[in-house]
Formats: C-alpha cells, sequence, structure tokens
C-alpha cells in the first residue's frame, strides 16, 4: 500500500501523476496496435497523395521515389509491403519518429498540392 506521511497526517494509496510520455513510451499491446495501424494508414495517404499529384501531371522531387513510380508493383512494394514488414518486427514506441518524419511528409505534399491548385 502506497502510503504517505506528512506531519500527523497519512495520505493513504497517493499514485504518482501519469504524463504523457509515460503513456508513448511504455509497452501497452493496445496501443502497439493502434501505432501500427496510424503508421500503415499514414503510408496509404501518402501513396494517394503521390498518385494524385502523378496523375495531375506534376513530377515527384523524390528520385527514388520517381524510378519506383513507373511500377505499380514496385510502388506498392516500396509503400506498403516493406513498411508492413518494419511494423511487425519492431515495436510500437519505436515506430513514433518514423510517424513524425511521415507526418511531416504528408504536411508538406498536402501544402504543395493546395499551393499550385491555387496558382492555377
Amino acid at each position: 500500500m502506497n502510503q504517505f506521511r506528512v506531519g500527523r497526517f497519512r495520505a493513504p494509496n497517493l499514485q504518482p501523476v501519469a504524463s504523457p510520455w509515460n503513456y508513448l513510451l511504455f509497452e501497452n499491446e493496445r496501443r502497439e496496435l493502434v501505432f501500427k495501424a496510424v503508421y500503415l494508414s499514414m503510408q496509404l495517404l501518402d501513396l494517394a497523395l503521390t498518385l494524385f499529384a502523378a496523375s495531375m501531371g506534376y513530377t515527384e522531387l523524390n528520385p527514388f521515389m520517381l524510378s519506383v513510380l513507373s511500377s505499380p508493383l514496385q510502388l506498392v512494394l516500396v509503400k506498403l509491403v516493406i513498411p508492413a514488414v518494419i511494423i511487425w518486427l519492431l515495436p510500437g514506441k519505436l515506430i513514433l519518429p518514423g510517424m513524425a518524419l511521415l507526418a511531416a511528409v504528408i504536411g508538406w505534399n498536402i501544402k504543395e498540392l493546395l499551393s499550385l491548385a491555387l496558382a492555377l
């Protein structure tokens, strides 16, 4: 039993306050599944934005992705199969930096598509 004593008074069952970092960094099976599902969903969104931009005639700035765009099989392999293998092998908390980077890339893509659409 966690009991703290302050002077003559006893405060029973005080629990430490959980921070958001504790929620993100400590293991939980359900949270791992959520992180992995969000990461794969972000990969799908990035794939959809890439295909939309390519269909509108915009060029891909990433040289690696530019070579992959010519083959749908390679595109699915790079954007879905490889990330699925990565999230299967890694624990959820190690996917967080990749999610942050992917969120920045998706934000950049949306900003560029909007700026190009408004310029027309």
